[in-house]
């Protein structure tokens, strides 16, 4: 038997479906810093072990290693997404965000907005009512337009502002944070 959660959003209309491609230019690139990134922390933790540095030093390596082995794992799982075509369904509907096998209501979702790169606007949401928490990241292959985004924030605001008034859906993407 389906849970209540399934089966409402199986049944509410769908907005917003895009999938996220691993095998793509964004999947090479991780696969490369993630691997780049790995090796040279590797490489600084073994030449801070073959220099004196007192236990500071040993510690800061130690750091380096678990950091260097940590990226090249992932590195390795990007690998694998890449080789057996990974992909995550972003979906949004009247009752919520879908990424993949997770499902966030919108009764959870405090702030919908898009980030705006060069190549295109990803979409994104930051979670209500934690204290600490990460805004979730809902990329898509391939990313949106501005047409597209702006069709989509004005859909989700004439489609909310009646039933969801306290979550903020942003119109205009933001820019990236450090440019």
């Amino acid at each position: 038997m389906a849970s209540t959660e399934s089966t409402r959003t199986q049944s509410s209309d769908v907005l917003f479906h895009r999938e996220y491609v691993f095998r793509s230019s964004n999947g090479v690139l991780a696969i490369l810093v993630l691997a780049l990134f790995g090796i040279l922390f590797l490489w600084a933790a073994i030449q801070g072990a073959n220099i004196n540095l007192g236990k500071i030093g040993r510690f800061v390596s130690v750091g380096f290693a678990v950091a260097g082995v940590i990226l090249i794992g992932l590195g390795a799982q990007a690998v694998v997404s890449f080789v057996i075509d990974k992909r995550i369904v972003v979906s949004i509907s009247g009752d919520g965000i879908r990424r993949g096998q997770g499902f966030t209501p919108w009764s959870d979702i405090a702030v919908f907005y898009g980030t705006r790169y060069t190549n295109g606007i990803s979409l994104g949401f930051s979670p209500r009512g934690k204290r600490i928490y990460i805004e979730k990241s809902l990329s898509t292959t391939p990313l949106l337009t501005d047409k597209e985004y702006k069709e989509l924030a004005n859909t989700l605001h004439g489609r909310l502002v009646h039933e969801r008034s306290d979550v903020q859906i942003e119109l205009f993407p933001r820019e990236p944070i450090g440019d």
